[in-house]
């Protein structure tokens, strides 16, 4: 069977855009301003901007200087970037025994929870890898009391590229405004090699050296720029879809924020596997302690599913509910 369209977030649905090559070798600090000061207005809180999510968890593990040394916690199942990601720096590890970093996998715009109260560490540097979230209260942030937390722009706006980044650590923020500044050079290829795998002509994967990338050209930061609206778009068709899912199935309950995807325990279904030739389904683990995870059918609601589409996936369901 062919594989379904990757639905999960805008950025699946990014069709071919023009790239240009004829930008000035130096750093834009006009728009990179604009759309740092755009979350600033959204958090109430200093947010510095990086190329991808990726990037601004690479900047963390830069910054604390994690390496083969220490052991940095990630759920099971969590996608292969983090895994990449750590790895450059330092050992993954999916077992809560004495971990030097915990990253919460705060996927669908959901909060991980993790009981730290049997760890023994006289200090575990805590990270909140909120991807895909829309965020409705910025009194919300931080959601499990770490000291950073960051988003990826593709899987909130639709754009090609772009990470955020906000921290307590006043320390790590000076930090990051100088690391902007440096890898122009990658910088460059990195937005090169985004923009060609768009227009389907890429070569080379951008993925491996991304988590070391801090610079954003003029390109990448139009793109973003042209997208920022998105962010309002995205949470206000969010929220309609979630109220007009309610109405047939219980769903998880959020106030806080929001996600592109609403998981739809399987358990809640006639035949699920009926609806495998429609939807996605993943794992997310329910059990830190046991490590054991549990499938979920992803329903999409963001704003890159058009209103058709929605329905046709709404009717789907509905057949199928116990």
């Amino acid at each position: 069977m062919k594989e379904l369209h990757n639905y999960q977030w805008p950025q699946c649905f990014i069709k071919k855009i023009k790239l240009s090559y004829k930008n000035s070798t130096k750093i834009n600090l006009k728009l990179i301003h604009k759309i740092e000061n755009f979350f600033y207005q959204k958090f109430k809180r200093k947010a510095v901007l990086f190329p991808s999510g990726r990037s601004c968890l690479g900047a963390i593990l830069e910054f604390n200087k994690l390496n083969r040394s220490n052991e940095i916690y990630l759920s099971k199942w969590v996608s292969n970037c983090l895994f990449n990601a750590v790895g450059y720096f330092s050992n993954p590890t999916i077992n809560l025994v004495k971990p030097d970093m915990i990253i919460y996998n705060n996927i669908w715009g959901s909060k991980q929870k993790i009981l730290l109260k049997k760890i023994i560490n006289k200090k575990i540097h805590l990270v909140d890898d909120s991807c895909d979230s829309i965020i409705l209260n910025s009194n919300t942030l931080f959601p499990n009391k770490s000291e950073y937390e960051f988003f990826s722009l593709p899987k909130i706006i639709g754009s090609i590229s772009g990470g955020i980044i906000i921290s307590k650590n006043l320390k790590f923020l000076k930090f990051c405004k100088k690391r902007q500044e440096k890898n122009v050079r990658l910088g460059k290829i990195q937005s090169i090699l985004k923009f060609n795998e768009i227009n389907n002509k890429s070569k080379y994967d951008y993925r491996y050296n991304e988590v070391i990338n801090s610079y954003l050209d003029t390109n990448a930061l139009k793109d973003i720029d042209n997208n920022l609206d998105n962010y309002e778009l995205n949470k206000k068709i969010i929220l309609k879809r979630m109220n007009e899912l309610k109405s047939i199935i219980s769903i998880e309950k959020k106030s806080k924020r929001v996600g592109p995807l609403i998981p739809i325990d399987i358990n809640k279904l006639k035949n699920h596997n009926q609806l495998k030739k429609i939807f996605l389904f993943r794992h997310k683990l329910v059990n830190t302690k046991k490590n054991t995870s549990k499938v979920y059918l992803l329903f999409p609601v963001h704003y890159k599913i058009t209103s058709l589409v929605f329905k046709k996936y709404l009717n789907a369901l509905k057949k199928n509910i116990k």
